[in-house]
């Protein structure tokens, strides 16, 4: 499912004591959800992606095909043929 849209700014990566000194209340999760995310990963490198102009579509846009961890860049024409399949 595909809830909004943002665009990429910077690509970064670090520890989870790295990214939290960095990022800390930038982050998509609190300290408290950061730490259970990170369990006991905490000196693995994790990689960041920072955005901007985040969106939320007023409605969810549904795939016939899963999406993978790395996302998937989506034209302007791929967009406008998934809202007239979905009557959107």
């Amino acid at each position: 499912m595909i809830v909004g849209e943002a665009r990429i700014r910077e690509i970064t990566s670090g520890t989870s004591t790295e990214v939290w000194s960095k990022f800390g209340d930038e982050l998509f999760l609190d300290k408290r959800e950061f730490e259970r995310y990170v369990g006991d990963r905490k000196e693995r490198s994790m990689l960041v992606l920072v955005l901007e102009n985040a969106s939320k579509y007023t409605t969810p846009l549904r795939r016939n095909k899963p999406i993978t961890k790395a996302g998937e860049y989506m034209t302007r024409q791929m967009y406008d043929k998934l809202k007239k399949e979905q009557n959107v």
